[in-house]
């Protein structure tokens, strides 16, 4: 049994009641993913932060919490889907209540949905879907993913372990946004408003940008928006500004230049358009924690 949140699993949320207990069957756990079987909550926590996206299976019982001011069940049968940085409050839990969960980091998101990223972003930060009700097609295929996913991590057999990890995953999430996508008419039907439609202009842009501009300006200019009314949708959109936006996309293109390339790092700060070294190692250093040569030999 697990008191409060245990410490190893404190990167996925933040909870606020000491008396708060689950029990944890814990499946895999590294900075980026958390595969946990099946967690059983004992008492109800006051306020849970999560800090990762989360895909979540109610099994049995059910429970209602507050989420961006909107009142939430999340019952047997169901899918609960919420992205990071998000509180969940007003909890009220049934006693039988037990759901399997899925937590993956925002540059894991990126990294197993790539092109089709912006299926995830509609779903979360533009329809605001956060239960869906696992008809039958979805609920078989989350069992079959289930049953993939315990022969990948438990099979010493298996190799590529981590690349056949990230494809089953983004054709995992890939298969539930089209099912929710088909089967919810409001998702379908739902027009946008202008701030909306900018920020998912912005997003798409973001995904389809080999290399990214460190600019707010830039893309406000793209989309034909001043860098402050770029940065307000954005923030009434998804709780971030489209700063915090671009520099986690910038931060993605350093890491993947320093860690999975050969290019030099005076050739990698002219890639990406730094005006020097040192400006550049100063960044990395900010973002990462690490200087270019200590994150490249890490």
């Amino acid at each position: 049994m697990v008191k409060h949140i245990d410490p190893e699993l404190k990167h996925i949320a933040d909870v606020d009641k000491d008396d708060f207990d689950v029990d944890v069957n814990l499946r895999y756990l590294d900075e980026d993913l958390v595969i946990i079987d099946n967690v059983k909550v004992l008492s109800e926590p006051d306020v849970a932060r999560l800090k990762m996206n989360a895909v979540a299976f109610c099994g049995a019982g059910k429970a209602t919490f507050d989420l961006n001011g909107k009142r939430v069940l999340f019952q047997k049968g169901d899918v609960f889907i919420c992205s990071p940085n998000v509180a969940l409050c007003n909890f009220m839990v049934s006693p039988d209540f037990q759901f399997h969960i899925i937590f993956v980091s925002t540059r894991m998101m990126q990294a197993v949905l790539r092109d089709k990223i912006h299926l995830w972003n509609e779903l979360i930060y533009l329809r605001r879907v956060y239960v869906v009700k696992a008809g039958p097609t979805m609920l078989r295929y989350m069992m079959l993913f289930g049953e993939l996913m315990n022969v990948v991590l438990t099979e010493e057999s298996i190799s590529y372990r981590n690349e056949v990890l990230i494809s089953l995953l983004r054709a995992t999430f890939l298969g539930m946004a089209g099912i929710v996508q088909q089967n919810d008419m409001s998702i379908r039907t739902q027009r946008r408003n202008r701030a909306q439609t900018v920020f998912q202009d912005f997003l798409v842009m973001l995904d389809k940008t080999p290399l990214h501009s460190r600019s707010v300006g830039y893309y406000a200019d793209e989309l034909c928006v001043t860098p402050k009314y770029l940065s307000m949708v954005c923030k009434t959109n998804s709780g971030r500004t489209a700063g915090d936006w671009i520099a986690e996309r910038v931060s993605e293109d350093i890491r993947y230049y320093l860690e999975q390339t050969d290019y030099s790092i005076k050739e990698i700060c002219d890639i990406l358009r730094f005006p020097n070294t040192s400006y550049f190692g100063k960044y990395v250093k900010s973002a990462f924690g690490l200087t270019p040569g200590k994150m490249r030999n890490k």
